[in-house]
């Protein structure tokens, strides 16, 4: 501490007592347990959200791989009618 240039540790560091200690362990400690039947629902609601998450995901690719289908489909076709020689529109 002098090295540094202070001159009286005690300004830096406390003495607590025994009482002190205990009294900021139990202010250190929770004050309830947590509602077993809250957490339920927040776990509930986290199930929900992510599995709304992974459809909304899924809706999408399976939305852009069917028009990636149906287009593939159309071009066949169209290369179909086009071979066999109807016009194609």
């Amino acid at each position: 501490m002098e090295a540094a240039g202070l001159k009286s540790p005690d300004l830096y560091f406390t003495k607590p007592t025994p009482e002190d200690i205990q009294r900021r362990m139990q202010a250190a400690r929770p004050q309830q347990q947590p509602d077993m039947g809250m957490q339920q629902l927040q776990m509930q609601m986290q199930l929900a959200n992510e599995k709304a998450r992974l459809d909304g995901e899924n809706t999408k690719k399976g939305t852009g791989a069917l028009h990636r289908h149906r287009r593939k489909h159309r071009t066949l076709e169209q290369s179909r009618r086009t071979l066999s020689g109807k016009e194609v529109k």
